[in-house]
């Protein structure tokens, strides 16, 4: 790949994400705008819930569930902000002792079932039977994993499978998110990627690139330290 901030590496060899988080003075109003719309987005959230336990008439159910798909978005989007400000102020993130790996897989799974409905694509989803704990905050966890999903879940093609995979390491967890051969990454790894590679270099792991038998990057391999 020739995007800047991410190594191809042939194979399943893994090369580091590395890149610079920015600076901001703009950190508290920030966190008050985030404080704003969290209140209006937990409000419309439960009106949506409301309207469910209410029964949603038939012509209504899509609607209601690009509300909730949307909000759920939206709220992630707002808490990837308020990191990337924590990030470029040198702010530390508070992180869970020790959380289960594979309950938190799940959710990302889950949180994607639009998008890959959309596209025609389905998640194949592999663990090992061992409890996998990594050091991390859960829902911080589940952000990450949403925003390596999407991101190859977009370039997969109709039919294709995307496979998420946890495995143990001798420091901790490898989170393996690896689409088809025929999809390769995206040359601009987008915004939200980046913010991955910085938490995960915050939090003691890394995020990398994984390389097809040809090199070309179609994976993303996520390391995090044992919790």
């Amino acid at each position: 790949m020739h995007s800047e901030g991410i190594e191809s590496i042939p194979g399943d060899e893994a090369g580091p994400l590395s890149t610079d988080a920015p600076a901001s003075d703009l950190a508290p109003c920030v966190r008050y705008l985030a404080h704003e719309l969290r209140n209006s987005l937990s409000a419309t959230t439960g009106w949506v819930h409301v309207l469910r336990q209410g029964g949603v008439p038939p012509g209504l159910a899509k609607a209601v569930e690009a509300i909730d798909r949307n909000l759920r978005l939206h709220t992630t989007q707002m808490e990837d902000l308020l990191d990337a400000v924590a990030i470029g102020n040198g702010r530390p993130l508070a992180v869970a002792s020790a959380i289960e790996v594979a309950p938190v897989i799940e959710q990302a799974q889950n949180d994607v079932v639009g998008l890959t409905q959309r596209r025609g694509v389905r998640i194949e989803l592999a663990q090992t039977d061992q409890v996998l704990k990594a050091a991390i905050d859960q829902e911080r966890l589940r952000r990450m994993l949403y925003a390596l999903l999407r991101a190859i879940v977009e370039t997969a093609p109709s039919k294709s499978a995307v496979s998420l995979i946890a495995v143990p390491t001798a420091t901790g967890v490898e989170i393996r998110v690896r689409g088809p051969a025929e999809a390769p990454l995206p040359v601009e790894i987008p915004v939200s990627v980046q913010l991955v590679a910085m938490l995960a270099q915050l939090h003691g792991g890394r995020l990398s690139a994984l390389g097809g038998a040809d090199g070309t990057p179609t994976a993303f391999s996520l390391e995090l330290p044992r919790g």
